[in-house]
């Protein structure tokens, strides 16, 4: 704090502080999540500032400029520079509705209340852009004062999210926030609400488990996994699990958690109802299955990401695809990549060509070369990050020409049982 002001009272929040001056002007400082401070911003504010009056939003009954989102499309901005855009969210039986919002820098897709008990709930949501997430929530009717984070840690920065809030009280409404990076959606002031179900008999569990995977078989960085179960009357209210890499791509449910759409009761797993299980990656990368529930008691189908990652550390990288591109990838449009998960990060391709390196030097048009399965390339970066790219398996073995002299070759995953570099050189000396 600069300088040194006289104030002639003063009221502290939570955790923000408001002053009024001699000349009966305000200055507030301290936590601006959603606006509180009325600057303008949602940016933490160290120093005492002068309230700025033109940006004070009106209360609800009195503000004419709402643009209300609908679940069906993106919701417009409202007039007051306070209040963030946000999405409408699933209904907690309505799987194939995609909510999405756009803030100052997240945008965000597939939000969802999910797992929603007595005493809990979880609040799904993926974004463009891999940011940190959590929760600002309360009892509705106060504003939400209480922070949940997401499981791995609050400084944790994903295109996936998953946050649960525990210790409520049954049937009992509550209201939330969603702080996504540098940006909060408040539902447009309104907050968003969810309403805990009544306390019904604990069933014995029912566990059955599953994996995701990459294409390469890997687990992946972060996947949400959404399931539904329907009959032919009905569906049931939905459950999520979250997938990290430290679960080894494992997920275990108890399908028979289930509830009715109104959480009042728990929801039938015999006769005609079928699972539908859907994993997220991201935004574009998903996985989807549909079973007889009954058969998904013991054990739920394994779901392959339509994605691989590749974890880059600081410097030269060498590595290969482990999957089929979808669509044709180049050299540049690998770099676009690495710098839209960590701006500025790449800094150069090689590839080894007609026995000398080819290079790449990203953001310059020449030698945008095209990559493919099964050889070997270096790339470059300036910083750790994760590459991203959307391919399909590789189900069947391939070839690879090799030339007299050096060759940087890949091997896609899973391995041969058994292949060693002896191996290799023995199959080679067979050609």
């Amino acid at each position: 704090m600069t300088g040194r002001r006289t104030f002639t009272s003063i009221v502290g929040g939570d955790p923000h502080t408001c002053a009024l001056d001699s000349g009966l002007v305000a200055h507030c400082w301290g936590a601006n999540w959603y606006g509180q401070l009325e600057n303008g911003s949602t940016n933490w504010e160290a120093s005492p500032a002068p309230l700025d009056v033109g940006a004070i939003a009106l209360p609800a009954s009195t503000t004419t400029s709402v643009s209300t989102p609908t679940s069906a499309s993106t919701p417009t901005a409202t007039s007051t520079p306070t209040t963030v855009v946000s999405p409408t969210y699933f209904p907690n039986t309505s799987p194939s509705s995609l909510a999405t919002a756009t803030g100052a820098n997240s945008t965000i897709r597939r939000m969802q209340e999910t797992n929603v008990r007595d005493t809990s709930f979880t609040i799904i949501w993926t974004t463009n852009a891999a940011v940190t997430g959590f929760l600002k929530w309360g009892v509705s009717g106060n504003e939400p004062g209480r922070v949940a984070y997401d499981p791995r840690g609050s400084l944790s920065v994903s295109t996936v999210h998953s946050v649960t809030v525990n210790d409520l009280q049954p049937s009992t409404p509550y209201a939330f926030d969603i702080v996504s990076g540098n940006t909060v959606f408040t539902n447009s002031g309104h907050h968003f609400d969810v309403t805990t179900g009544p306390t019904v008999p604990v069933t014995a569990p029912d566990l059955a488990s599953g994996r995701v995977t990459l294409v390469s078989n890997k687990a992946p960085g972060g996947a949400l996994v959404r399931l539904n179960a329907s009959n032919s009357t009905s569906a049931s209210a939905t459950i999520s699990s979250f997938v990290t890499a430290s679960d080894s791509s494992v997920r275990v449910l108890d399908p028979g958690s289930f509830r009715t759409p109104d959480l009042s009761s728990s929801y039938p797993t015999s006769g005609d109802a079928t699972l539908t299980i859907e994993a997220f990656e991201g935004i574009a990368f998903e996985a989807n299955a549909t079973v007889i529930l009954s058969d998904a008691l013991n054990s739920l189908p394994n779901l392959t990401l339509n994605v691989d990652e590749v974890l880059l550390a600081n410097g030269w990288n060498l590595v290969s695809l482990q999957g089929s591109p979808i669509q044709p990838l180049s050299a540049e449009e690998v770099c676009v990549s690495l710098n839209r998960a960590q701006q500025g990060a790449a800094v150069e391709l090689d590839r080894w060509e007609a026995g000398s390196w080819e290079g790449h030097v990203c953001g310059v048009p020449p030698n945008t070369y095209g990559l493919e399965p099964l050889r070997g390339y270096f790339i470059r970066v300036n910083r750790p990050v994760t590459w991203a790219y959307d391919a399909d398996p590789i189900r069947v073995a391939g070839t690879r020409a090799v030339s007299v002299g050096w060759n940087v070759v890949g091997i896609a995953t899973p391995v041969t049982p058994g292949l060693t570099v002896a191996h290799s050189c023995t199959s080679i000396d067979a050609k």
